[in-house]
């Protein structure tokens, strides 16, 4: 601990030098001159320095003497010092093995750990959920305003649509936004996007449908002729096998003939009945038909022992 004080010390007076004049100092030209008269002077002068030296010894002794203290000067400084105390220092609590060989204390630690970690993975979904609802939010003018898009949803949709962009917007500025979980958002973005998707869908299936219809006809075709032609080039292969898969070949034909006669009764605002996914697989469906018979093997003809 530090304490400071002040204390009156007595110092030295400085002596001051005083400057001459401009009057007292004078050329150096009338310096030389002095210099030689001086000279001039020097014999004359001394044969007065005996006499004026006993003067100069009477005139010391009647000037009056300086005492020591006229010659000091006291003046007031500050100090510091330090004061010790001695502290006694008494142990309380028991000592502890190392953490690790702890096995309640290494338990009480990975529990504590482990909410902090569901703490942070439930804060990063929060906020990745809330971010995806947010982008959808804002991409729904573009599609409301986009008529390739609209022409496959009904005025209703259209309205809704909108509404509900509305209603999301101003959700964000209550208070179950700010205290809302990741299962909030996923829910709201499920709901949305759902709208969204139902047009998006349509508009998907409307434009590659063609496609696929004009592929599954030429896999149709071209598998019925292979199959026809088997019955020659690969006579190992019964006829009721043959007849099995052209008859399989031509129910598939007849469902998706039916479904692409529907679908183009429908109008663009409706749910298609013929996806693309089903083409596809049907499509597969009849070449898988024709390889398979393709695959059969000529059998060995066994060899007559002599």
């Amino acid at each position: 601990m530090k304490e400071e004080y002040e204390v009156s010390v007595k110092h030295k007076k400085e002596k001051k030098i005083e400057e001459k004049t401009p009057e007292e100092k004078k050329p150096d030209a009338e310096s030389d001159t002095k210099s030689e008269d001086s000279a001039s002077t020097t014999s004359t002068d001394s044969e007065n320095s005996d006499a004026s030296s006993t003067d100069s010894t009477d005139k010391k002794s009647e000037e009056p003497e300086i005492s020591k203290e006229e010659e000091t000067e006291t003046r007031m400084e500050k100090r510091s010092r330090k004061h010790t105390y001695k502290l006694d220092i008494k142990r309380s609590g028991k000592s502890h093995k190392a953490y690790s060989e702890s096995k309640t204390l290494m338990a009480e630690g990975r529990s504590v750990l482990k909410i902090f970690k569901e703490y942070e993975q439930n804060k990063l979904r929060t906020a990745e959920s809330k971010n995806r609802l947010e982008t959808l939010l804002y991409s729904i003018p573009s599609v409301t305003e986009d008529e390739s898009i609209m022409a496959f949803g009904t005025e209703k949709e259209a309205e809704d649509l909108k509404q509900a962009a509305k209603d999301l917007d101003d959700w964000f500025f209550e208070d179950e936004a700010y205290t809302a979980d990741w299962k909030v958002f996923d829910r709201k973005y499920k709901d949305l996007n759902g709208r969204m998707k139902s047009l998006r869908f349509r508009k998907e299936e409307s434009e590659g449908r063609d496609e696929l219809l004009s592929i599954f006809s030429v896999r149709a075709n071209q598998s019925s002729k292979n199959i026809s032609q088997m019955s020659t080039s690969r006579p190992w292969i019964s006829q009721e096998k043959l007849d099995a898969a052209q008859k399989k070949i031509e129910e598939i034909v007849e469902f998706i003939e039916g479904k692409a006669k529907e679908q183009r009764e429908m109008g663009l605002q409706e749910d298609p009945v013929l996806l693309s996914s089903v083409l596809k697989q049907k499509t597969d469906d009849v070449k898988n038909e024709y390889e398979r018979l393709r695959l059969i093997r000529k059998p060995v003809e066994k060899k007559e022992k002599k």
